[in-house]
């Protein structure tokens, strides 16, 4: 994982001529799904349970706010996905993982904030 810093750096770099050419910037935060239950996930099928979510999570939550500070910064718009994920996860259980282990195939990437309608059609049950 990287910290905090290099992340926001890392997104400033890439977001800074963009800006400068006038490019509209529509920055996502980076999220977790809030599954309760072991998963297996990517190629060597790795169990991921509530300790190593939890790690994540304190490690995600300062880089959401780097990206809402940078969506700040550059005037940028700003789609609210760990709401969406919060919202998503516990009606998730048992859907389709990808190998990557990432979140489940084409749920999360269609439903963000605006697009609501498309998560029953988007999302197995």
């Amino acid at each position: 994982m990287i910290g905090v810093e290099e992340f926001e750096a890392g997104y400033d770099r890439l977001l800074a001529p963009l800006a400068e050419a006038g490019t509209e910037l529509i920055l996502i935060e980076p999220f977790l799904l809030p599954i309760h239950d072991v998963v297996e996930a990517g190629v060597a099928r790795a169990r991921i349970g509530t300790e190593k979510r939890k790690e994540w999570r304190a490690d995600l939550d300062p880089k959401i706010e780097a990206m809402r500070e940078l969506a700040h910064k550059y005037d940028a718009h700003l789609l609210a996905a760990r709401e969406t994920g919060d919202r998503l996860g516990d009606d998730l259980r048992g859907a389709a993982w990808p190998r990557s282990g990432r979140s489940p195939q084409g749920c999360v990437d269609r439903t963000l904030p605006g697009d609501s309608d498309a998560y029953p059609a988007a999302c197995p049950a």
